[in-house]
């Protein structure tokens, strides 16, 4: 028993060390790009791309979670460098994602341990295919462990502890608005949620968005409070990626992890079926409002 509960929290801090890895390798060249864009999150300046300023970048204003305890551990403890500190942060952050995705897998979906081995590797896979951008944002792997979190309040019912996610982590991405959709299609039924739990769920989404707006408002201004809104620039690459189709391309590896995962569900659970719909729900979304080849 006690070898049992070991691996199963060994097994996602290892992960987090693993993606970490890839990403910090991958992105390597940019670093310094990376680390300047942190402090222009802060200040509301432009960022910083291949060593040109690029003006600013409306979306991720709001994104200063990560920045902040970065500049507060880099004042705190200077003997460290700056660059020091984000790849520290960046393993801890996702470390940090695997062991809430756990808690989530392990307390709420009461899975097995093959399951959720596979679950959890399923999305170290995901991460690592998203690395195909060659900046790093580091609100990514806080953005799986606000909705890992989300999930397991939605699952235990505890509304005031999902309300608290959405509006802390409005402040690391704006996607902390999903969590009011998550706690409206995993409610406590099999078919539509009651009218109540749609409302709570509403009300999580809006208020969580309105703080990521007021947090851009605040730091860049009223001309950098907008999403940016992109279907017909993900529908020009997703037919250039079909027409020069490449079996490396960004295409085939999310068709390929969307394969993987379509054939390691059983729908004949209530609850799988549910979380399938979640994913749609949030793949629209995504489609709507992010560069899906950077997904």
């Amino acid at each position: 028993m006690q070898l049992q509960k070991f691996k199963i929290w060994i097994f996602p801090l290892c992960l987090g060390i693993l993606v970490a890895w890839a990403s910090l390798t991958l992105r390597f060249g940019t670093r310094a790009d990376t680390l300047h864009n942190l402090s222009a999150t802060l200040g509301g300046q432009d960022f910083r791309f291949e060593g040109f300023f690029v003006g600013p970048v409306t979306p991720f204003y709001n994104r200063i979670m990560f920045p902040l305890i970065h500049q507060g551990l880099f004042h705190l403890f200077p003997t460290v460098s700056a660059e020091r500190w984000y790849l520290m942060l960046r393993i801890v952050s996702f470390q940090l994602a695997f062991v809430v995705f756990t808690l989530a897998c392990v307390r709420a979906l009461k899975s097995s341990y093959r399951d959720y081995c596979l679950a959890a590797t399923l999305l170290a896979l995901s991460f690592i295919i998203s690395f195909n951008w060659p900046w790093e944002d580091p609100s990514d792997a806080l953005d799986a462990v606000a909705l890992s979190a989300a999930a397991l309040a939605s699952l235990s019912h505890r509304f005031l502890f999902a309300l608290g996610l959405a509006l802390l982590f409005a402040a690391n991405r704006e996607s902390a608005a999903f969590i009011g959709i998550i706690w409206i299609v995993l409610s406590d039924r099999s078919t539509w949620p009651t009218p109540r739990r749609l409302f709570e769920g509403l009300f999580i989404s809006a208020l969580s968005y309105a703080v990521s707006i007021a947090l851009r408002y605040y730091i860049a201004g009223p001309s950098n409070i907008k999403n940016y809104f992109v279907p017909f620039t993900n529908v020009r690459r997703l037919l250039s990626a079909l027409e020069q189709f490449d079996p490396l391309s960004w295409l085939a590896l999310l068709l390929s992890l969307f394969a993987i995962m379509s054939i390691s569900i059983s729908y004949c659970n209530a609850l799988a079926r549910r979380l399938v719909a979640l994913a749609a729900v949030l793949a629209v979304a995504t489609f709507l409002y992010g560069l899906t080849n950077e997904q």
